[in-house]
């Protein structure tokens, strides 16, 4: 397994797995189906974070089967912190790749000086809350109702971890 930074010229493979993973958990933000961006507008939203924000891809036999994204803010007050979004291929879940995703982002995260990683989780979601706690992140407040899934409103959980500087 190779964990990597997605480039540009790697839009075609990380819009593929994150339209893939949407199709395929309920928990994304997207359900499948939904995700309308293309590659190319994928390359031009990579060519416009540069270095400020990254993805970062888990890649197996050349094809990306994971990613942790790690969106950084730009205000002076905010620019401490940054907001993780993870997502696994289906067939790749429940093997360990979430844990290696969450410490590959702290360490860049890290590299960078941030010393706060966010996150928000599904309260249903009882396999990630776990790992996102075995991780260091904690539940620092709930958002009521603040997704509609199939039919019914569900709660969110706010995470955080505080960096070692």
């Amino acid at each position: 397994m190779n964990f990597r930074r997605v480039h540009p010229e790697d839009s075609r493979k990380i819009v593929r797995l994150m339209k893939e993973v949407e199709k395929t958990s309920p928990y994304m933000m997207m359900e499948g189906g939904e995700r309308k961006t293309t590659p190319e507008q994928f390359k031009s939203f990579l060519e416009r974070i540069g270095n400020t924000s990254t993805i970062l891809a888990a890649e197996e036999s050349g094809e990306f089967v994971g990613y942790v994204m790690i969106l950084t803010e730009s205000t002076r007050k905010t620019s401490h912190r940054a907001y993780m979004v993870i997502g696994i291929r289906e067939d790749w879940r429940g093997k360990g790749l979430g844990k290696s995703l969450i410490w590959e982002g702290i360490q860049w995260a890290k590299e960078r000086s941030l010393t706060r990683l966010e996150l928000t989780v599904v309260t249903d979601n009882k396999p990630a809350i776990a790992l996102y706690k075995r991780m260091g992140f904690v539940i620092e407040g709930t958002k009521r109702q603040s997704l509609y899934i199939d039919g019914q409103y569900h709660d969110e959980y706010y995470m955080a971890q505080l960096l070692e500087a």
